[in-house]
């Protein structure tokens, strides 16, 4: 009895993970390039049952005693990890020449510090990218663009800016550098750090990899949410907890009855 509040509350647990997951990829919904959340889920270790008031018996050439078995029962559920969809979003034009989108899988490569000495390498999809006051090309929290031989600097006196679709930068016709996008292998290997920016996980073995699509000029990658999707998530989520709920309600009338009425002599 007792068994069966674990139980219901571990299913309370999971759709409350799941309902948190669901609203968050909803509030990144209008996010440039973000990726939603899944929820995997699991099953705790299931339990061999016995009749307990059976007498025993031993197996054929076996000196074991062993009750009749029932069968099997589930103990609960728990949400194990979450996965991350690197499905692709759609591509919307924007017509700013410093707006850019990869068309396949790849990263951008930035960086907050790319003169330290171990540079940390993020990566991200939001291509939403701009010159900063000393001309170097950054992203919209300030980080450093990287490219293949270092930093990005574009003169802020220049008229046009045209990026190829291998990622080289030509300002005014002459060329200032091309843009380091790269591909990991193990996606599995990259975790979130907020700000639409990913790392490779301290203890993660994933190498980059050569990007094999397209640079987008004057895109950006939507949000690879689908909002329906979500808000249906989210309902039965919603409805999985208020089932739980009840079955709470019943185990606790249930052990109410067992404890007030059962035991009572007449």
């Amino acid at each position: 009895m007792i068994r069966g509040l674990y139980t219901a509350v571990s299913g309370m647990t999971t759709e409350m993970m799941q309902n948190n997951v669901s609203a968050n990829n909803l509030a990144n919904v209008d996010t440039v390039g973000y990726k939603k959340d899944i929820t995997i889920n699991r099953s705790f270790s299931e339990m061999l049952i016995h009749r307990i008031n059976d007498s025993a018996y031993e197996q054929k050439n076996s000196p074991i005693s062993q009750k009749p078995y029932i069968g099997k029962l589930g103990t609960g559920v728990q949400a194990s990890s979450l996965y991350t969809s690197f499905e692709q979003g759609s591509l919307k034009e924007t017509d700013h020449p410093l707006d850019l989108a990869v068309d396949g899988n790849g990263f951008f490569v930035i960086s907050p510090n790319p003169d330290a000495p171990e540079a940390e390498r993020y990566y991200t999809r939001d291509g939403a990218f701009k010159i900063n006051d000393e001309g170097f090309l950054c992203d919209k929290r300030g980080n450093k663009v990287l490219g293949v031989d270092g930093v990005i600097v574009i003169p802020q006196d220049s008229q046009e800016t045209v990026i190829s679709t291998n990622g080289e930068i030509f300002a005014d016709g002459a060329y200032v550098g091309q843009l380091d996008v790269v591909d990991v292998g193990n996606t599995d290997q990259l975790e979130k750090i907020g700000d639409g920016l990913l790392r490779i996980k301290n203890d993660a073995q994933a190498q980059e990899t050569m990007f094999s699509g397209n640079i987008r000029q004057g895109f950006l990658e939507a949000s690879n949410v689908k909002s329906i999707e979500e808000m249906v998530k989210m309902i039965t989520s919603l409805r999985s907890y208020e089932a739980n709920q009840k079955v709470i309600q019943a185990q606790d009338e249930t052990l109410e009855k067992a404890v007030n009425e059962v035991g009572r002599l007449g």
